[in-house]
């Protein structure tokens, strides 16, 4: 189907991707916010805000990589990590 909405010229890939990746986020996210409130707090860990949501964008970024569709959330998950890379160092020390 894709290839022939694609020869037909309906709309781009780009947008095609974007629009799959906005429908399947929501979805994709919530399995693992739920595993990470349950095993965060039954774990003990550190109860600082910054700590947990270092935590948690970390759990985010490595399921985004894992789910990732033909590299689409890599490059995404990749750029985020590396710009919250001096926030997270700062943040653990």
């Amino acid at each position: 189907m894709l290839l022939k909405e694609r020869a037909s010229g309906m709309y781009r890939l780009s947008a095609f991707y974007f629009a799959r990746t906005a429908s399947d986020l929501p979805m994709d996210m919530a399995i693992p916010t739920l595993f990470l409130l349950l095993v965060y707090f039954m774990g003990h860990l550190r109860y600082t805000a910054a700590a947990f949501f270092a935590n948690f964008f970390t759990v985010i970024l490595v399921m985004l990589v894992g789910f990732a569709p033909q590299g689409a959330y890599l490059t995404a998950a990749l750029s985020c990590a590396c710009a919250l890379k001096p926030c997270l160092l700062q943040c653990a020390s």
